[in-house]
């Protein structure tokens, strides 16, 4: 009962959907704004970051056919080459774990609270079809793959108050659990009452909504809260120092009582300056041929933290973890203009788009999909990829129309350009 349970609180936080080719894009306008409009070039504009973000301003000043940028930014890195990675966490411990979430609340020396589920070690991996159907095998994806650690403090009342960590790094629970509220809420289902980014392009000061219970939350403070959680806690579980901060907070309206819940979105930079994860949603549901015939693909690395209670982790999802172990040569990359350039010469005549965001960061990609069935069934799996797959960490240009939490479900339509190599991905989903 527990693994299902397991299982289907895993499968809510971390499932999206995505497509390749970008369908039902709007034609574009007849007349063109009095935005100074900027020259196509076949030759692409090149240069090293410290040339990229002297470009900028004057980039993000321009439009590109119907193609428009509100906000750019490129860290402040000296280089991005290209990596590889390896995939798997740091040292951090789910009853480390269990310690702040619950603090004096249960016996943390309580054994009985805690199990290990090592699934990997009985050497179960794919193997090619023979019309058998293992049940563990197919439904419990993620304990085929990961040593999974739990801690579960009310096995008898509440199996949702409970905190796990995964030897590829994830770490994902609740502080309350579900019951907690009497109703399951999910920020996909719940009505979205306003959405800030933070820090770079939106105010928060004196911004404050009342929680759950009534309580005021200022926006600042609830920042502060949520990045000391991921800071002094959850970056432990990364082999290598990473920064987190808050990207972007959605504010939710709670049906029960006409009150709020937080959900922040979080991205991270390394020592050297480099900025991770842009939405990269093409992890579930792939294309197949996309997977299968070898071409290049997003792992996603999205990370969130929801809060109904003032000062509470309600629920919170960290993506796996990783350390870089080989550095490609860096090249110079393609200016913000450049990527904006490739865009409207692809989609010329089809697209008519502001982006609120550009951002240069890293994405981590599968190179190739390995070339094995997985129950039974030719099926992606993101547990499969990250033990299987050759992983590369890859600097690319992000835009986005302002995609948050619940966009990963309904109606994302990101844009990515690699500054290295100037393909163009798409990832559209039609809600």
């Amino acid at each position: 009962m527990k693994k299902k349970l397991l299982l289907i609180m895993l499968s809510a936080a971390m499932a999206v959907s995505c497509a390749e080719v970008p369908e039902n894009i709007t034609e574009r306008e007849a007349q063109l704004s009095r935005t100074e409009q900027a020259e196509v070039s076949d030759a692409n504009e090149r240069g090293d970051l410290d040339f990229i973000r002297e470009r900028l301003a004057e980039d993000v000043s321009k439009k590109y056919g119907t193609i428009t940028v509100k906000h750019a930014s490129a860290g402040t890195a000296k280089e991005m080459p290209v990596y590889k990675i390896k995939v798997g966490g740091g040292d951090y411990t789910v009853k480390e774990l269990a310690k702040y979430l619950y603090r004096d609340r249960y016996d943390l020396d309580n054994k009985s609270f805690y199990e290990m589920i090592n699934w990997d070690s009985k050497g179960k991996e794919p193997v090619p079809y023979n019309d058998e159907f293992h049940q563990e095998f197919d439904l419990w994806a993620p304990g085929v793959y990961t040593d999974v650690y739990s801690f579960f403090p009310e096995k008898e009342k509440d199996m949702t108050i409970s905190c796990h960590i995964f030897s590829d790094g994830t770490c994902w629970g609740s502080q309350t659990g579900i019951n907690a509220y009497g109703e399951d809420y999910d920020a996909m289902f719940l009505g979205q009452e306003a959405a800030h980014y933070f820090p770079e392009f939106d105010s928060i000061s004196g911004v404050s909504y009342k929680m759950y219970d009534g309580s005021e939350w200022s926006l600042e403070e609830a920042v502060r809260f949520t990045e000391d959680f991921w800071n002094s806690e959850l970056s432990k579980n990364d082999p290598e120092k990473y920064t987190y901060f808050v990207r972007r907070i959605d504010v939710f309206s709670l049906p029960s009582n006409g009150n709020y819940g937080y959900l922040f979105t979080m991205s991270f930079t390394d020592e050297e300056g480099n900025r991770y994860e842009c939405d990269s949603y093409d992890d579930y549901l792939l294309e197949e041929s996309k997977v299968y015939d070898g071409k290049r693909f997003f792992l996603s690395q999205r990370q969130w933290q929801f809060s109904l209670r003032k000062d509470e982790i309600t629920r919170f999802d960290k993506h796996f973890s990783f350390s870089k172990t080989k550095a490609e040569d860096s090249a110079d990359m393609l200016t913000l203009g450049s990527a904006l350039g490739i865009m409207e010469n692809k989609l010329a005549g089809r697209i008519n788009i502001s982006f609120d965001t550009a951002e240069l960061c890293y994405i981590l990609t599968c190179d190739k999909y390995p070339d094995k069935d997985y129950g039974g069934n030719v099926k992606y799996n993101p547990y499969f990829a990250r033990k299987y797959c050759d992983i590369y960490l890859r600097p690319y240009w992000c835009f986005r129309k302002g995609n948050g939490f619940t966009d990963c479900w309904h109606s994302a339509e990101n844009y990515y350009v690699d500054a290295v190599t100037g393909e163009l991905t798409v990832v559209k989903l039609n809600g």
